[in-house]
């Protein structure tokens, strides 16, 4: 067995003032810093500096996105409510379609994530995303508003872990 950092034992203490003494829960093992095994190794923070620069910048920068697609229907109220005849309730309902897709279809899609891997299923939900955000031109009344912002969040589920 190869042991990976030098480690300790730390007892966790329940201390209670009506009590004239301390109650030892648990012991925690914690890896000692300064230790040889406490890195990652040069191989694991040769990876780690390069995630930190390939794929950090780009996952902020689709988060922004992200963001700024879930306000962006806010926005469009402003109109849109008025184009296609929408009342300030099936706005909301329309809005809150979003989530609903979204929180049905998240754990399938960090399931399909993991079975055919993160760049083909963050591609995956980009494509369809910006499908279903460029459809939402073509809404013309409120079943197709709701239908188009579940299939919006349904798309956009996995996305945010």
């Amino acid at each position: 067995m190869i042991a990976l950092a030098a480690t300790t034992r730390v007892p966790i203490i329940l201390r209670n003032a009506a009590l004239p003494c301390s109650i030892i829960l648990t012991e925690a093992v914690v890896a000692l810093p300064g230790t040889p095994g406490a890195s990652l190794g040069e191989l694991g923070d040769r990876t780690l500096r390069k995630v930190k620069r390939r794929v950090l910048p780009l996952m902020i920068w689709l988060y922004f996105i992200a963001f700024l697609d879930r306000n962006n229907v806010g926005f469009a109220k402003l109109t849109m409510s008025e184009d296609i005849g929408l009342s300030a309730t099936a706005y909301g309902l329309g809005a809150g379609m979003f989530f609903i897709g979204y929180a049905i279809f998240e754990i399938p899609s960090n399931a399909g994530m993991l079975r055919f891997g993160a760049r083909k299923w963050i591609a995956r939900i980009l494509v369809t995303w910006g499908f279903f955000a460029t459809i939402m031109a073509v809404v013309t009344n409120e079943v197709t508003f709701y239908i188009i912002r579940f299939l919006l969040g349904a798309a956009e589920a996995g996305f945010f872990p």
